[in-house]
């Protein structure tokens, strides 16, 4: 009779080890689930969650088109260029803290030339839903690679632009320049209000309109004197800023000496 009491409590001291492993082993895989559900909603954004959030955005741009009296240049004056129209800036995982929702959310940056307006969208990414959107004025993101090349298009079509850069180029580097690819050059969004003195008419609209300054410099890093400012909200070269100048100003009419 003993012998089977101690081989009950035997089995029965089993039994309990076993369901304690067994508690302890969904404990910690809800924990692992927990973490990995964590880690994936801060995750960046997988490319196939970057094309859903480019086509979520899509609708709000059609909307942002169709209002009524907004019109759109077919091309920019004396050019056959075709106008920027809307530009995607960014497109980036939205940052949430710990804890909040795990949806994956993506903020989507739009710019709209004609509207001079940031139209920035969230989207739910996960539910293939639009979570906000809102539309801002004076807010301006990085340019984009297309932008830069625009700008300097804009520069180098401009008669006037290229005779000042074509001086300035064979005065600091001796040799003339025979064609754009001689040059290179980088380009940074333009406020007006960065500027204290020297800011021409057109150029005081930066800011609110999407303005580029391109540095210049030549194939062996020699820096060209010359500094443009272009509206690409206009599509036109509003004034050059001369770097030796100490003021680091230009007049308006486009170019200053």
């Amino acid at each position: 009779m003993t012998s089977r009491i101690q081989s009950c409590r035997s089995v029965c001291l089993r039994l309990s080890h076993l369901l304690a492993a067994a508690i302890l082993c969904v404990v910690v895989s809800a924990a692992t689930y927990a973490d990995t559900s964590e880690s994936r909603t801060l995750d960046p954004l997988s490319h196939e969650e970057l094309q859903a959030a480019v086509d979520l955005n899509q609708p709000i741009l059609g909307l942002r088109d169709s209002q009524p009296g907004k019109q759109q240049r077919p091309s920019e004056p004396g050019t056959n260029r075709a106008v920027l129209h809307q530009e995607l800036l960014l497109v980036e995982r939205r940052q949430q803290e710990k804890g909040q929702s795990k949806n994956r959310l993506a903020d989507v940056y739009t710019y709209d030339y004609a509207a001079n307006e940031l139209i920035h969208v969230i989207v739910d990414v996960g539910r293939g839903t639009v979570v906000h959107s809102e539309f801002l004025t004076g807010v301006q993101l990085p340019l984009t690679p297309k932008e830069v090349e625009h700008a300097m298009q804009i520069v180098y079509e401009d008669s006037e632009q290229r005779d000042l850069i074509n001086s300035e180029f064979t005065r600091v580097t001796g040799r003339p320049l025979n064609a754009i690819s001689d040059l290179r050059y980088k380009a940074f969004v333009f406020h007006a209000d960065t500027m204290t003195e020297g800011v021409s008419e057109a150029t005081q609209n930066c800011g609110v309109h999407r303005c580029a300054q391109l540095l210049l410099y030549s194939a062996d890093n020699i820096v060209i004197d010359v500094s443009p400012v272009v509206d690409l909200s206009e599509g036109v070269v509003t004034q050059s800023v001369i770097m030796s100048d100490p003021k680091h100003s230009s007049s308006g009419g486009g170019i200053s000496r």
